[in-house]
């Protein structure tokens, strides 16, 4: 109740008529309670407006047995008393942003909770990285919002998004429950940053974080939201002429909105836009592959797994940023040997960033019954290593284990996973005994209720030697070309890394220009999947860009090595200046890139032949790219 004398002296001060003593102004009060405060408030809290609470609120005046006059009384006396209700109600002072996020959204949600029939609320949303959580505070609002439109209250709501960020918003729990619950009475919209900043910079500087704006019958209040990492949030508004202001700037900005729903639709996906943190559990494997691109059997990385310490610091970091809240469990090995250690770092993300965090696992799919039900339980995307049909998967996947086929135990886990997860697919490596069998394993994985396939052509091993790949490409993309279409035609999905940004427009390749964390084993962090180890001074250390200090738990980032990656784009690259398919490709995978030409804006002259094959000979439909693609 702070500095409320002086806001409502304020109000009051334009002479117009006169109140001669406290008993009119108290009357007036009186008068104005039963009026307006009086249908807003439960039967409980009408007990507690007695003639005391009425003469607690004129004793805010001391001097007020002195006589004043009141410009248009009728009208600054209501919005006095109307602006007094309020800050009492919710104990917050006018013109001030000292609010924690708590409570702000606290207060959020007890002005919503105050709306009643024929009301309406307009909020106007910057995607801020604090709304990419879902917090309890987040929570609450939210069942705050979704009980005032069960009481018909109509609420708008505009979010302003930048147009590279938009692939987040489908991992947004505030937009998923607009898009769930949206209706006549809750009314999602999106206007991009970049539009009004064009076209509109007026309307964009008016914006400032948004604001929460309610017209509850007679009385309205804003609440305008300030940065949530200042930690001071929140400024209420109750002038009325501010009030009209925003309201007009709302109704201005809406004409400019797509309705949320609409606006999902368009948003293009691309590998470029695939943003996680992986974690590299263990050198570890229950599997031999004749082809195995890792080196994870050498004596200095040999029974390696990942320090827990290292991976909690890496989740901090990273759930600083404003990517996606993903975590991707990934090799050397395989992570499902190390079961409870993934248990431990599903439970810290989970603590950290709630259920908006997503998990994901690339595995052999060589497990036990136990683990096969609790993956399908505990992680949202689960990719297996498959290359086909038994005889294809088992000469080349072979188990340590003699005794056992990898086929036999996949085949019996997919349906395990299928019984209870949303998202099983099956990533296979497309090498010369199956190039010309892909609509073949179509049909294998099929029958097992596999929905979505991914997969690439096999390249050679990360090692120190010169490589060369013998493997046909245009083959590769001729017959895949082949089997897109069918399954395109049965309901599947088939999509390889030569296509993985077919769907949208893009200078760079993947995650790694970005780059985004990958954990190794021996204590480094990674740009890319074939950059597994930190400790290996070889020609893959241009995507190593930080290391974990034991010491003084910290990880101490290579800032040159991230601006390095971050140049590498079809722009600084020679061979991609006329190429025909570079808006759709980015300048193709680093990894192999690197390994195979010792340059990270080198070529792999086949790989481009097919590419510009493909992006030439795809259809819209077949470009669409699967978001979950590992």
């Amino acid at each position: 109740m702070l500095n409320l004398k002086k806001y409502i002296e304020r109000e009051l001060q334009q002479v117009y008529d006169w109140f001669f003593n406290k008993n009119d102004l108290q009357l007036k009060v009186q008068n104005e309670i039963n009026r307006i405060i009086l249908p807003m408030i439960t039967s409980k809290e009408k007990q507690e407006f007695n003639d005391d609470k009425v003469k607690d609120f004129v004793s805010l005046y001391d001097g007020i047995n002195q006589p004043f006059q009141v410009l248009g009384k009728n009208i600054i006396v209501d919005s006095a008393i109307n602006q007094l209700f309020l800050l009492q109600k919710y104990n917050v002072q006018p013109k001030l942003s000292q609010l924690s996020e708590k409570d702000f959204y606290k207060l959020c949600q007890d002005i919503i909770d105050s709306t009643q029939i024929g009301s309406n609320i307009k909020a106007l949303s910057m995607m801020l990285k604090s709304e990419w959580t879902n917090s309890e505070d987040e929570v609450n609002f939210w069942n705050a919002n979704v009980n005032a439109v069960k009481r018909k209250v109509v609420l708008e709501r505009i979010f302003i998004v930048k147009k590279e960020e938009a692939h987040r918003l489908k991992s947004i729990p505030q937009i998923l429950n607009h898009v769930k619950y949206g209706n006549d009475f809750l009314k999602p919209y999106v206007v991009e940053k970049e539009l009004l900043l064009h076209h509109h910079p007026q309307l964009l500087e008016k914006a400032g974080n948004g604001f929460l704006l309610i017209n509850n019958m007679n009385n309205k209040i804003a609440l305008l939201d300030s940065d949530p990492d200042s930690g001071m949030r929140g400024t209420p508004i109750f002038d009325r002429d501010e009030l009209g202001k925003l309201e007009q700037f709302f109704n201005e900005l809406k004409q400019l909105a797509i309705p949320l729903q609409k606006y999902l639709e368009t948003i293009k996906l691309s590998h470029y836009k695939k943003e996680m943190i992986s974690i590299f559990v263990t050198t570890e494997c229950n599997l031999n592959c004749d082809y195995c691109f890792t080196n994870k059997y050498a004596d200095t990385h040999k029974n390696q797994t990942i320090d827990l310490e290292f991976v909690k610091k890496g989740i901090d970091d990273y759930f600083k940023t404003d990517y996606l809240r993903h975590v991707r469990f990934f090799g050397a090995g395989e992570p499902t040997v190390k079961l409870n250690l993934i248990k431990e770092i599903h439970k810290y993300a989970r603590e950290k960033g709630g259920e908006a965090v997503t998990f994901e696992i690339q595995t052999n799919g060589a497990f036990n019954d136990d683990t096969a039900r609790w993956l399908a339980k505990n992680i949202d995307i689960i990719w297996i290593s498959c290359d086909g049909t038994p005889d294809i998967q088992d000469s080349h996947r072979l188990c340590l284990d003699v005794t056992k086929k990898s086929s036999a135990l996949i085949e019996k886990n997919i349906s395990i996973i299928k019984r209870n997860n949303n998202f099983v697919g099956i990533r296979s490596t497309i090498t010369n005994e199956n190039v010309k069998r892909q609509i073949e394993m179509i049909d294998y994985f099929s029958n097992l209720g596999i929905r979505d396939i991914w997969v690439d052509p096999i390249f050679p091993s990360v090692s120190e030697k010169e490589q060369e790949n013998d493997f046909n490409n245009m083959l590769f993309a001729e017959k895949f070309l082949e089997a897109c279409t069918y399954a395109e035609n049965i309901g599947v999905f088939y999509g390889s890394i030569m296509t993985c940004n077919f769907g949208d427009s893009v200078t760079k390749h993947c995650r790694a220009c970005l780059p985004v964390p990958h954990l190794t084993t021996d204590g480094y962090v990674s740009a890319c999947d074939m950059a597994l180890f930190g400790e290996d001074n070889n020609h893959m250390q241009s995507f190593i860009y930080g290391k974990w200090n034991s010491e003084i738990k910290r990880i101490e980032y290579y800032r040159e090595r991230e601006e390095v990656l971050q140049s590498r784009s079809t722009e600084h690259m020679i061979h991609c200046k006329d190429c025909t398919a570079k808006e759709h490709c980015g300048g193709y995978c680093l990894g192999e890139v690197l390994n195979e030409t010792k340059d990270l804006f080198g070529q792999k002259r086949g790989v481009c032949e097919a590419i510009r094959f493909l992006d030439s000979k795809m259809t819209e439909s077949q470009r669409k790219y699967i978001y979950s693609h590992p």
